[in-house]
Parts: C-alpha cells; structure tokens; sequence
C-alpha cells in the first residue's frame, strides 16, 4: 500500500485491507477502493463476441401468468395448466361480481318488503347502509331472510311500530329472522328498542278499521294497562286495549276472531285482559264485515 494513497470520496488516507471480504477499504467511510473477489458483472466482448450467458439475464418469475402456450422464459406450457389457470380466473372474476349482484338482489327485495309493509321509503338508505356494512356477516343467508332482518332492524332503531307476524307469518322462518337480526346488532352493535303497546295500537288499528277517536282512546287504554301489567308483552297489551275499546263501543267481532286479527293467540288475549281486569266477552256483537 502507498503512503501516499488516499480515499476518492473522502480523501482519508485511512486505507486498510480486509481478509473477510478481499478487498481494501476506507477506514473513514467505509467505501471500496478496490476488490480482489471475482466479479459478477456480465462480460460481453466488444468486438461482436458471444452472446450473454442465461444467468447474466435480468430476472423473471416463473410464476408470471403464461401468455398463448408459453410461459415468461418462452418453455411450452402444459394444456392442463393453463386450462386450469383459465378456469380459475374466470372463477376469480365472478367471484369479485358476487358480492355487487347480491347487494342488488337483496336491495330489490327490501324495496318490495317496504311496499309490502306499508313503511316508507325513507328507511331504504338506512337498509342499504347495513347491508354493505354486514356483507362479510350475512355468509349464505337466505337473500329475503337478510332483508327482512334489517328492515326490522331499522324499524327497530326509528321507533317504528312493526309486528313480526307483518313480518314474517311462518314461525320456523320468523325464528330464523330474529336469529340473524341479534347476530347482525351485535356484530354492528346497533343498540334497538322494542316498540312499546301504544306504539303497536296504531300497527293493529289499520287492521280493525276503527274510527280515529277509538284510537286514540284505545292508546290512552294502552298507557293504562302498561302501567298495571309493566312486564307484559306489548303487543298482547296493544291487543287488549283496541279489545276493550272495540266492545265497550259495540265493535268487538269476537275474541277468536279478534286475536286473529291482531297476530296475537286466543289465550294470550284472554290472559291479558284477566290479568288487569277487564272483561273477555262483551254482549255486543260487531258488524259482520269490520274484519
């Protein structure tokens, strides 16, 4: 080594040799100044010498899709591969679609539910939002199980008077619903509330065409029996009252007909009203076509 030599970069004269590597290098900033390792460098003749070696060619992945029947290094590719590679990318393909045609579809069947139900197209945006946030949750449920689900859920959330025989007639599949709604709540922790006895008195109203004034007395009615029985089921109770109501009004078809009407059972009703003390027959009979 010269005295004299000095690092090109930095200019220190701090050269020393290192036997790990074979090669000299700058104390200061570490740089090469020269190597005795062979070189890896692809050495081409200038002169029109032979072409460069296979391993001196820039790296490609065998794993890269083939293009026609050969793959990325030109070798013919086996029929078999590539008909499978061409049936998983079509699977790929329609596999990305699923996801949008069921949003579609179960949009389309929510939109009749809403129809069917009477409810307003307002709480269609909020069904849509919970679809799309529930995707990954739903799985392979029944795309008018999923509907009617959130539809109940929205209802649920905005206070909405909606009884879940409207909803579902089936008990099997009412059951099913109730199912897949707690679960959807819970994974999007949506907290809801049942709707109370004088809400469900306007619901079952609409069925038993009673005037606007027997309504009304018929919710006060509710509020009442609520504050009397505060653990019974709403809907029994909503039931009771527009029963109460309708008789001592001279408008009462029945108790079986009347419980049949309202989605509630015979002895459900019975019960109700022997619980609070109100009568269960009323000597009155309805007009033959209230119901």
């Amino acid at each position: 080594m010269a005295d004299d030599e000095a690092c090109p970069l930095c200019g220190s004269r701090r050269i020393y040799f290192d036997d790990r590597r074979a090669e000299r290098r700058c104390g200061n900033c570490e740089a090469v100044i020269n190597s005795n390792a062979p070189s890896f460098e692809p050495e081409f003749d200038q002169g029109g010498g032979p072409e460069p070696r296979e391993a001196d060619q820039p790296f490609t992945s065998a794993t890269r899709r083939p293009t026609g029947s050969r793959d990325s290094q030109g070798k013919p590719v086996d029929p078999k591969i590539r008909s499978a590679l061409s049936r998983g990318t079509r699977l790929d393909r329609l596999h990305r679609k699923a996801p949008e045609r069921r949003r579609e579809r179960v949009r389309a069947i929510a939109f009749g539910e809403v129809v069917r139900l009477g409810l307003t197209h307002e709480i269609v945006p909020r069904v849509l939002f919970l679809l799309n946030s529930s995707m990954t949750i739903i799985g392979h449920q029944e795309d008018l199980r999923v509907a009617k689900a959130l539809i109940l859920i929205t209802c649920r959330e905005r206070g909405i008077g909606l009884t879940l025989r409207d909803v579902e007639p089936d008990r099997k599949k009412l059951g099913r619903i109730l199912k897949l709604e707690a679960i959807l709540r819970r994974e999007l922790k949506i907290s809801t509330r049942t709707p109370n006895a004088v809400e469900l008195v306007l619901v079952l109203s609409g069925k038993l065409d009673l005037p606007p004034v027997l309504v009304e007395e018929a919710k006060r009615v509710a509020r009442e029996l609520t504050e009397a029985a505060p653990n019974s089921v709403p809907k029994t109770v909503a039931a009771a009252a527009l029963f109460t109501v309708a008789g001592r009004n001279g408008r009462s078809p029945g108790q079986a007909r009347f419980a049949d009407a309202c989605g509630v059972s015979e002895i459900a009703l019975r019960t109700a009203l022997k619980r609070v003390g109100l009568p269960t027959v009323y000597t009155h009979r309805a007009v033959p076509d209230l119901l």
